[in-house]
C-alpha cells in the first residue's frame, strides 16, 4: 500500500499517521527522538506492507506488470491500489478526500521542523503537487509514477505502465476491494 492508504489505516490518529507516514524514510537514529505513538505508527506501517507483500490477491495484481517491471510492480501495484482507494473515498471515509488530505497537510507542515531532514525535504514536493488527492485521477497516478520513476533513474518508467493498467482496470479494482477489506480485517483483530 501506498501513503494514503497507509494513512487511513491510522484511523485518524495524527501522531500514529505521521509514523505511518515517515516509516520508510527514518533510520533506526532517527527513531530514538520520535515520540511513542509515532513508533505505533511505523510498526503498523511493516505490518501492513508484510500482509501486503504476501497476499495472494496483491500477487496476482502484480502478474500484470512483472513481465515488464520486474520488482517495481510492487511500487506500481501499491500506488494503484491507492488509485482505487481515493477514487472510492466516499465509501471509505465520511470525511471528503480533498478536506482529509488538507487537513493533514496542515499537521505535517506544522510538524516539520521535528522530522528528520529527509522527511523534510519531501513534504513540501508532496504537498506542493498534492499527491494523496492526485491518487483519485488516472493523469495524477501517471504524474506520480513518473515522479518516482525519474527519483530511481534507473532507466526504469513506471509511469509506462498505463496501457496494462488500463487493460486490467477493472480487474485491479476487484482485486483491490476484495484484499482492502481483508487487510482492514487482519489489522483490526491485531
Amino acid at each position: 500500500m501506498n501513503y494514503l492508504a497507509h494513512l487511513y489505516l491510522s484511523k485518524n490518529d495524527k501522531a500514529v499517521m505521521l509514523g505511518n507516514f515517515i516509516a520508510d524514510m527514518v533510520t533506526k537514529k532517527d527513531r530514538r527522538s520520535l515520540s511513542g505513538s509515532i513508533h505505533k505508527g511505523i510498526e503498523l506501517h511493516y505490518k501492513v506492507d508484510d500482509i501486503t507483500d504476501h497476499h495472494p490477491i496483491v500477487r496476482h495484481s502484480r502478474s500484470f506488470f512483472f513481465p515488464k517491471f520486474r520488482h517495481y510492480s510492487r511500487v506500481i501495484i501499491d500506488v494503484l491500489y491507492d488509485h482505487y482507494l481515493a477514487k472510492n473515498w466516499n465509501y471509505y471515509h465520511p470525511i471528503p478526500l480533498s478536506d482529509y488530505v488538507n487537513d493533514f497537510y496542515k499537521y505535517l507542515e506544522n510538524q516539520q521542523m521535528d522530522l528528520p531532514e529527509r522527511v523534510q525535504k519531501v513534504v513540501p514536493v508532496m504537498i506542493k503537487y498534492n499527491w494523496l488527492y492526485n491518487y483519485s485521477t488516472m493523469d495524477g497516478i501517471i504524474r506520480i509514477l513518473g515522479q518516482m520513476s525519474h527519483r530511481i533513474d534507473d532507466g526504469t518508467q513506471m509511469d509506462e505502465c498505463l496501457p496494462i493498467f488500463r487493460d486490467n482496470y477493472y480487474q485491479l479494482e476487484k482485486d483491490f476491494t476484495t484484499f482492502f477489506h481483508d487487510l482492514q480485517l487482519q489489522i483490526d483483530k491485531e
